[in-house]
């Protein structure tokens, strides 16, 4: 994981100091060290009170937080109904009056977030979690898993997010992948698949005549991309168009890479963790960061194999399953840069190196 980490914490600094850059551009790289510092944090507190006890507390506020959000996205559906008046989403004035742009699309929802997208991402972890318990079962913990359920199907269904949809396909992808390698998971994942996949069916069937026409159309035009491809999606393929454009452009301006985060470099917003990657570091640091996804997943499957305990044999699944989410939700978002998807991330890394390379020699998965 170590190149990543120093890919993306030099970059900016030496953006500036060898380019007529702003001293703040360089601010981006010390939050790579703020969000991984999380992991330092976790495994330091794994090892003094317990590895399960701390995963408890981690699991449970992400789960806490969704239910926070389905709260606050009730009360955004209930006014975008005309159920509830406009002093109910004060959040959303709040911010909209301090911001000259904003996401609020309703009926589009965002939760406590503040742009639909976000929410769908996070709500994909909170789903992670569930179907991991699933496939490690976890006895006793049927309040938590209710709610993360619940939270985490609203979630995705009121912000139709596609990048959470693409993140999930790619988080079910790794677990193929670690049932390949496992054949102890690969009996749970095969009934998981089949069960999942024909309530979702169903469900979708029942709910698809009640969604607004925005979400139908957004739904509809995620399907269709897949079968068509980008021409189905004049947005879509707006968007390829544009990372063409500023892929070719930075190339030739900055052929080493911006070093600085390309945003800042080229004044437009870049919505492709891999186009701006490639922008700030050339191909080689999308690379690096894939490779730093790679680890991740081996370290989840680690854990997965070695521990007894279930809840942390499902945690390295969860962790696995993150990552996927983050490598597909990264084609059209920047989920790296999230502060709600990196911080329990490094967080469940550093829980998980905590369980594998205890400094105290307690066997992995000890209390």
């Amino acid at each position: 994981m170590l190149p990543f980490i120093l890919f993306a914490v030099v970059l900016p600094i030496m953006g500036v100091l060898t380019g007529d850059w702003p001293l703040s551009y360089s601010t981006p790289g010390l939050r790579q060290i703020q969000w991984s510092s999380f992991a330092a944090i976790t495994y330091l507190l794994a090892n003094k009170y317990g590895t399960s006890v701390v995963l408890q507390r981690v699991l449970g506020v992400v789960v806490f937080a969704s239910v926070g959000h389905l709260f606050y996205a009730l009360i955004q559906l209930g006014f975008a109904l005309g159920i509830l008046g406009r002093g109910w989403i004060i959040f959303d004035d709040l911010f909209a009056a301090q911001h000259v742009s904003t996401w609020f699309y309703y009926p589009r929802l965002t939760g406590l977030l503040v742009n639909p997208n976000s929410y769908g991402v996070y709500s994909a972890f909170v789903f992670v979690i569930t179907m991991a318990m699933k496939l490690k079962p976890v006895p006793g913990r049927n309040l938590l898993w209710l709610s993360a359920l619940v939270s985490a199907l609203f979630g995705l269904a009121s912000c139709s997010s596609r990048s959470a949809m693409v993140g999930l396909f790619v988080a079910f992808l790794v677990w193929a992948f670690l049932a390949a390698a496992d054949h102890r998971l690969a009996g749970r994942a095969l009934v998981l698949a089949g069960v999942s996949t024909v309530i979702g069916v169903v469900a979708f069937a029942v709910s698809w005549p009640i969604l607004p026409k925005i979400l139908q159309q957004r739904f509809g035009n995620f399907f269709a991309v897949f079968m068509q491809g980008a021409g189905a999606d004049a947005n879509f393929l707006d968007r390829v168009e544009r990372w063409r454009m500023l892929l070719y452009g930075c190339w030739f301006d900055f052929p080493l890479g911006t070093w600085v985060p390309p945003s800042y470099a080229t004044g437009s917003a870049i919505d492709s963790y891999y186009v701006a990657t490639a922008l700030q570091g050339t191909p080689a640091f999308t690379l690096v960061w894939l490779l730093f996804l790679g680890s991740v997943i081996t370290l989840g499957l680690k854990v997965y194999r070695r521990s007894h305990v279930p809840l942390q044999a499902a945690a390295g699944l969860v962790l696995a399953g993150w990552a996927g989410v983050m490598a597909g939700a990264g084609f059209t978002l920047s989920p790296m840069l999230q502060p709600q998807l990196i911080v329990p991330f490094w967080a469940l890394i550093g829980i998980t190196i905590a369980m594998i390379m205890p400094w105290n020699n307690r066997e992995p998965g000890g209390q």
